[in-house]
């Protein structure tokens, strides 16, 4: 089972699984789940009383108004899944202990997310990507660059042309000609066309370029 948030993640995981390192799981039988962050965890007793595999890849969603690591590693996920698998580990903490981001980066690094015996792997954005969500993360690994850097107006549309990518860039800030906007702003502006960005990155072919490390850690366990 792949437990998923929304139409971009459902659209990308059923193309990364035509790539070779996924290539054992094309030819599996693969229940599609879109359940959104914050419901992922309700699935988790009846899937594991099952004992049937289980992929959740979801969002980090932290404060998106911080603007350095430092501050968002300070603060909290807003995503009742993440939280919840993390009291699971760490049931000491409390019912309602809400884990800062930093933590969940400890906790990922552990390996922790491994859960129920090694029948449920959660997967969410790491501390290299420091994104907040898949498209933050697939604009990093393209990049090779954190989500607070900024780049000018004119370099991102260089980016959209060359890679041949939809996302929509704000328009310059007032008495500015090339106003310098971070990965969180386009991705913030394309808010609504996520799905257009997705079906972009697909038909240009760079699926594979732009996999954040914490998807590919996630199927390849899935395909073990």
């Amino acid at each position: 089972v792949v437990l998923y948030e929304g139409d971009s993640e459902r659209l990308y995981i059923r193309k990364l699984l035509g790539l070779p390192d996924f290539s054992s799981l094309y030819d599996s039988y693969i229940a599609f789940i879109q359940v959104g962050g914050a419901y992922a965890h309700n699935y988790l007793p009846m899937l594991t009383m099952l004992k049937m595999k289980t992929l959740i890849i979801t969002d980090l969603d932290y404060d998106k108004n911080v603007v350095t690591i430092e501050n968002a590693k300070s603060s909290k996920s807003t995503n009742a899944t993440i939280n919840h698998c993390y009291r699971l580990i760490h049931p000491d903490r409390g019912e309602k202990y809400s884990p800062t981001i930093q933590e969940l980066y400890d906790f990922q690094k552990k390996d922790e997310v491994v859960l129920y015996d090694g029948l449920v792997y959660l997967a969410f954005q790491d501390e290299n990507s420091t994104a907040r969500t898949l498209e933050e993360a697939m604009l990093n690994k393209l990049l090779e660059t954190n989500v607070f850097e900024k780049l000018k107006r004119s370099e991102w549309k260089s980016i959209r042309k060359n890679n041949k990518l939809t996302f929509t860039i704000p328009n310059n800030k007032k008495d500015e000609d090339d106003s310098e906007y971070s990965i969180r702003k386009i991705v913030e502006a394309t808010s609504n066309n996520k799905t257009d960005f997705m079906y972009s990155v697909i038909l240009s072919g760079i699926e594979e370029k732009m996999l954040p490390d914490y998807i590919k850690k996630g199927l390849l366990w899935l395909a073990k």
